[in-house]
């Protein structure tokens, strides 16, 4: 019987999940000055539907937005909107969007509550750079200012902070901008690289299985058996569903036991030998272990230099430059 067709989450829908799950995490990510005065031990209210009320008009193109009401520790038990919104791609009107939000959630407060505003920019444009409204007449002059993040200001290794999941969330955010057009192989070796370092995180499996979910599906696959591929890679037999649930990639010994993509018998063990890649080219990398064949596809598969696949695989520089003149002279 044929595995049913997988059902990638949009990603709009993947950031507002990621949102919620890991809302104080994400605080302390992006919101780092907000951290001293929430109530983290109050459980945050997402008001989507009101957030969605104050925008009734048909066809709005928004891309991710959150309105969150958090508690104070100040003993007064007010309360704090914060705003939220991830843009993916340029848009010319995104500061009068902000602007159109901001007004019409203090009108419909009466003005008597604070905004705190957050626009998370995971576009690839460096002209692209909101952050402010201003209008002005002969006499009269409307200014707005508000927070942002832009993604491609920052280097994979700064992105990551500590056991803060999105230092991850981000990077996988990062490295689809430089993996998104390369095929399904490097793809694949970016998102088990990212998968790999959810484990030194320490998180719940209930957390890592969301985490891999975001991972999963950030990127999409242009072949749907990859999504099975990628299952298989992270998961454990069924007896040993106790167990944190992610694949063991066992590098240092460079061996893969008990699975064989796409088929349902046989064992496999050791090191798969030869690495199959591109339009039909080999190449074969001695006794290279599982992680070597993924920098290869990487190297071979994608745009990024080699001081980003030796931070992707927490190389160095030098061990990935040799293993990239290894390929050179296999390719020549």
């Amino acid at each position: 019987m044929a595995a049913k067709p997988h059902k990638a989450y949009g990603y709009d829908q993947l950031w507002k999940n990621i949102i919620e799950d890991f809302f104080p995490d994400f605080i302390h990510y992006f919101m780092p000055t907000l951290v001293p005065i929430i109530n983290f031990s109050v459980p945050p209210e997402f008001l989507d539907q009101q957030l969605k009320s104050l925008f009734p008009e048909k066809g709005r193109n928004r891309y991710v937005d959150k309105l969150v009401k958090v508690a104070l520790l100040d003993g007064t038990y007010q309360y704090l909107y914060i705003h939220i919104e991830v843009q993916g791609y340029p848009d010319s009107a995104f500061n009068w969007r902000m602007f159109q939000c901001h007004y019409r959630i203090l009108d419909n407060f009466n003005g008597q509550i604070a905004v705190e505003t957050i626009a998370v920019l995971t576009d690839d444009d460096p002209k692209f750079r909101p952050g402010q409204f201003e209008k002005a007449g002969r006499m009269t002059k409307t200014f707005y200012e508000f927070e942002t993040f832009k993604l491609i200001d920052h280097t994979p290794e700064a992105l990551l902070q500590g056991k803060n999941p999105f230092g991850v969330i981000m990077q996988t955010a990062w490295y689809h901008l430089q993996v998104k057009d390369q095929g399904d192989a490097a793809i694949f070796a970016t998102k088990l690289q990212l998968v790999n370092r959810l484990r030194a995180l320490g998180l719940t499996r209930e957390q890592t299985s969301k985490l891999v979910r975001f991972i999963k599906d950030y990127t999409k696959f242009e072949t749907q058996k990859n999504y099975s591929k990628f299952d298989v890679e992270l998961s454990k037999d069924e007896e040993t569903k106790k167990a944190m649930g992610l694949f063991e990639l066992a590098k240092d010994e460079g061996r893969v036991e008990g699975h064989q993509l796409g088929l349902e018998e046989g064992r496999q063990e050791g090191l798969e030998e030869g690495l199959e890649t591109g339009r039909g080219e080999g190449i074969l990398i001695g006794e290279a272990r599982k992680s070597d064949q993924l920098i290869a596809k990487a190297l071979q598969s994608s745009k990024l230099s080699v001081a980003e696949v030796a931070d992707l695989f927490d190389k160095t520089i030098a061990y990935v430059e040799n293993l990239k003149a290894q390929l050179g002279q296999g390719n020549s």
